[in-house]
């Protein structure tokens, strides 16, 4: 993102849509914005940072920078295979 599409707030109901868009003549990086729906005068620009994620544990994990949660309840030991797993 550049410094305009960085300054963009989050919101799991976000009012625009934004994608990096990468000019090479000029070597130069911007935001491309689009609404996704109809917006009254003074109404926020929010986009979602975690755009296309469905899996719920996945989403909350890519937002924690910005909405904190508690996952204390969750392992964080990954288990090994079975031995079959190896095998050829």
């Amino acid at each position: 993102m550049d410094e305009f599409g960085s300054r963009i707030q989050h919101s799991d109901e976000p009012s625009f849509a934004t994608a990096p868009f990468f000019y090479m003549p000029q070597q130069v990086a911007y935001t491309l914005l689009w609404p996704l729906r109809d917006l009254d005068t003074g109404e926020e620009v929010t986009r979602d940072f975690a755009y296309g994620e469905a899996d719920p544990l996945i989403r909350k994990c890519m937002l924690l920078p910005w909405a904190p949660a508690d996952m204390l309840d969750l392992s964080s030991c990954t288990p090994e295979p079975p031995d079959q797993h190896y095998q050829v």
